[in-house]
C-alpha cells in the first residue's frame, strides 16, 4: 500500500503545471512551517513543493489560494505533515480518496476561513491521528452522511459561524473523544435529543448565537463529563426543569441574552456542581427569592442588565456578584448576611436611593465595590466600617452633595472614586482615614475650596484627580502630607491665584495639569520645590507674559505646554526650544 501511496504522488509532481504567480516558502521565525501562497491547484501546490521534498517541515499554510475542490489525498507532501491549514482561502469542496491501511498523521487541520460550501463523506477517514479541526468561518449549511468518520481521536472540532440550521442524528457518532465541540453562530432553532449522545468525552459544548427558543429536557442527558456549556445569544424563553439535570459535572453555564423573563429555579438548583452561573441581559423581571441559595458551590453569579428590583437570596460560599444594570432602590441591613464569602460586588447602575446603615456588615472579605451610576445623595457614617479588606470603592456618578464624618475608614483602601457627582464642601478629615490609599478621583463635582489638612494622612496617594471643579484659589501647603503624589490634575477649574507655596511637599510628584484655568500669573517660585516634575500642563490659561526664568530651579522639567494663552509667539518658540511640547506624541504618555 505504501507503494501505491508514492506512486500517486509520483504521478501528481511529474504532472505539475507551472505557474508563475504562486510561491512556497519557509518561515523565518519557524524553520518547519511552509507557506505557500496563490495556488490555483494541487498541482502548483505540488509543483513548488517539489525542491524542497528533503526538508522535513511539519506545517504548511495555503494563504491566498483559490481552490475550486481540494482533493488532499493529492498533496504529495501529506504524509509528513502534523499541521495543514488553508485559512483565508478560497476552498469550496474538500475531498480525499480513501485508501485502506493508510493512516494520515496529521494532528491539527485548520479550514477556517476558508469560503468551503461542502465537504464530502469520509473525507477524514484516514485522518485517525488528527486532534483539533477547525472549520469555522465558512459557508456549510448541510451535512454529507459520514463526514466525520474516522476521527476517533478527535479532542477538538469548530464549525462556529457557518450556516448550520441543524444537527442530523449520528452526525458525531465516530467522535468518541471528542471533549470541546463549538457551533457558535450559526442558524441552529432545534435540537435533536441523539444530536449528542455518542460524545461521551464532552466537556465543552458551545451552541451561542444561535435561534434556539427552549431548552427541552433530555437534550443533554447523555452528557455525564460536561464542564462548560455556553447557550447565550439565542432566543430562549423556556428552559425545561429538568434539562440539566444529567451535567453531574458541570461548572460553568452561560445563558445570558436570552429571553428568560422568569427564570424557572429548579433548572438551576439541581446543578449541584455549578460554580459560575451567566444570566446577563435575559429579561428576568421575576424570579424566587431563593433561586441561588441552594447552589453551594456557586462563587460567581452574573445577572447584570435585567429588571431585578430586589436583592435575591445568595449561596454562601459566592465570592463574585454582578448585578448591575437592574432596578434595585434600596439596600437593607444585613443584605449580604448568607454570604460572607464574597470578594467582588458590582451594583453600578441601579436605581439605588438608600443604603442602610449595617448593609454591609456580613462581608469581612469584601475587596472590590462598584456603585457608581446609582441615585445616592448622602451616605450615612459608617456604612462601610466593616469592609476593612476593601480596596477598590467606586461611588461615581451618584448625587452625593457631602462625604459624611468618618465615612470612609478603609485601612486597606487602595482607590476610592468620587468623581461626577455634586461635592461641593469637603472637611479636612474627610480622607483622614484612609491609610493606605493611592488613587484618590474628585472630578466633576463642585468643589471650590481645598482646606489645608485635607490630603494629611495620605501618604501613599500617588495620582489626584480634581480636574472640572470649581476652584478658584490654591492655599500655602493645601496638598501637605502627599510626599508620594505622583499625578495632580487640576484642569478646568476657575483658578485665578496660585499661593507661590501651595506645592510644598510634592517631592515625588512628575506632571502636574494646569489647563484651562484663569491663570494671570505664575510665581516665579511655584515650582521650585518639585524636584521630580518632568512635564506641567498650562494651556488654555490667560497667562500673558512668561519667563523661563520660572522653570529655571525644576531640575527635572522636560516637558510643558503653553498652547491657547497670550503669549508672545517668541516667547513660545523659546520655551519649546528648551522644553520638548507635551502635545507630541512621543512624550505624551499621561493619561491625565
Amino acid at each position: 500500500m505504501k507503494n501505491n501511496w508514492m506512486t500517486i504522488l509520483f504521478l501528481v509532481s511529474v504532472n505539475s503545471i507551472p505557474s508563475g504567480k504562486c510561491s512556497c516558502k519557509f518561515q523565518e521565525s519557524n524553520g518547519e512551517e511552509v507557506t505557500c501562497s496563490k495556488m490555483s491547484s494541487i498541482d502548483d501546490i505540488n509543483r513548488q513543493l517539489y525542491d524542497m521534498s528533503g526538508d522535513q517541515f511539519r506545517s504548511l499554510k495555503l494563504s491566498g489560494s483559490s481552490i475550486h475542490n481540494l482533493v488532499l489525498s493529492k498533496l504529495s507532501v501529506l504524509p509528513q505533515l502534523h499541521q495543514l491549514s488553508t485559512k483565508f482561502s478560497s476552498i469550496h469542496k474538500l475531498s480525499f480518496q480513501t485508501m485502506k491501511g493508510i493512516v494520515v498523521p496529521m494532528r491539527e487541520l485548520d479550514l477556517s476561513s476558508s469560503n468551503l460550501k461542502e465537504i464530502y463523506s469520509y473525507t477524514f477517514k484516514n485522518f485517525r491521528d488528527l486532534r483539533t479541526l477547525n472549520i469555522g468561518n465558512n459557508e456549510l449549511s448541510d451535512f454529507n452522511a459520514h463526514i466525520f468518520s474516522g476521527l476517533n481521536g478527535l479532542k477538538k472540532l469548530s464549525l462556529y459561524r457557518n450556516k448550520i440550521k441543524s444537527i442530523p442524528p449520528n452526525l458525531f457518532e465516530d467522535l468518541v473523544s471528542l471533549e470541546t465541540l463549538d457551533v457558535d453562530s450559526n442558524l441552529i432553532q432545534t435540537l435533536d435529543q441523539v444530536s449528542f449522545t455518542s460524545l461521551k468525552s464532552l466537556k465543552h459544548l458551545n451552541l451561542s448565537n444561535n435561534e434556539l427558543k427552549e431548552v427541552p429536557s433530555d437534550i443533554f442527558h447523555r452528557l455525564p463529563q460536561i464542564v462548560e456549556l455556553r447557550l447565550e445569544h439565542n432566543g430562549i424563553s423556556n428552559i425545561n426543569e429538568t434539562a440539566f439535570d444529567s451535567l453531574i459535572s458541570l461548572k460553568y453555564l452561560y445563558l445570558s441574552q436570552n429571553s428568560l423573563k422568569h427564570l424557572h429555579c429548579d433548572a438551576i438548583t439541581e446543578i449541584g456542581t455549578l460554580e459560575k452561573l451567566y444570566l446577563k441581559g435575559s429579561g428576568i423581571e421575576g424570579h424566587s427569592n431563593t433561586c441561588f441559595n441552594g447552589s453551594n458551590n456557586l462563587n460567581e453569579l452574573d445577572v447584570s442588565s435585567n429588571r431585578i428590583r430586589e436583592l435575591p437570596s445568595l449561596p454562601r460560599n459566592l465570592k463574585v456578584l454582578i448585578i448591575f444594570g437592574n432596578n434595585i432602590r434600596h439596600l437593607y441591613p444585613g443584605a449580604f448576611s448568607k454570604s460572607s464569602q464574597l470578594r467582588k460586588i458590582y451594583l453600578a447602575n441601579n436605581e439605588l436611593r438608600e443604603i442602610e446603615f449595617r448593609a454591609f456588615d456580613d462581608l469581612p472579605n469584601l475587596e472590590e465595590l462598584y456603585l457608581h451610576g446609582n441615585k445616592l445623595r448622602h451616605c450615612e457614617s459608617g456604612i462601610f466600617r466593616r469592609l476593612q479588606r476593601l480596596k477598590i470603592l467606586n461611588l461615581s456618578f451618584n448625587k452625593l452633595e457631602r462625604i459624611a464624618y468618618e465615612l470612609f475608614h478603609l485601612a486597606q483602601l487602595e482607590d476610592l472614586n468620587l468623581s461626577n457627582n455634586q461635592l461641593k464642601n469637603i472637611t479636612n478629615n474627610a480622607f483622614s482615614n484612609l491609610p493606605s490609599l493611592k488613587r484618590l478621583h474628585l472630578s466633576h463635582n463642585e468643589i471650590g475650596d481645598l482646606p489645608n489638612g485635607m490630603f494629611t494622612n495620605l501618604k501613599f496617594t500617588n495620582e489626584l484627580r480634581l480636574d472640572y471643579n470649581n476652584i478658584r484659589y490654591l492655599q500655602n501647603s493645601c496638598f501637605e502630607g502627599l510626599e508620594r503624589l505622583m499625578i495632580l490634575n487640576l484642569s478646568y477649574n476657575d483658578i485665578i491665584s496660585i499661593h507661590h507655596k501651595a506645592f510644598n511637599g510634592l517631592v515625588s510628584v512628575h506632571y502636574i495639569n494646569l489647563s484651562y484655568n484663569e491663570l494671570q500669573y505664575v510665581d516665579g517660585e511655584l515650582f521650585e520645590s518639585l524636584p521630580n516634575l518632568s512635564v506641567v500642563n498650562l494651556d488654555g490659561n490667560l497667562l500673558h507674559d512668561l519667563s523661563l526664568e520660572v522653570f529655571k530651579n525644576v531640575p527635572s522639567l522636560t516637558a510643558i505646554a503653553i498652547d491657547g494663552n497670550e503669549i508672545d509667539e517668541a516667547v513660545v518658540e523659546q520655551f519649546y526650544a528648551r522644553y520638548k511640547n507635551y502635545h507630541l506624541p512621543s512624550i505624551h504618555n499621561y493619561s491625565w
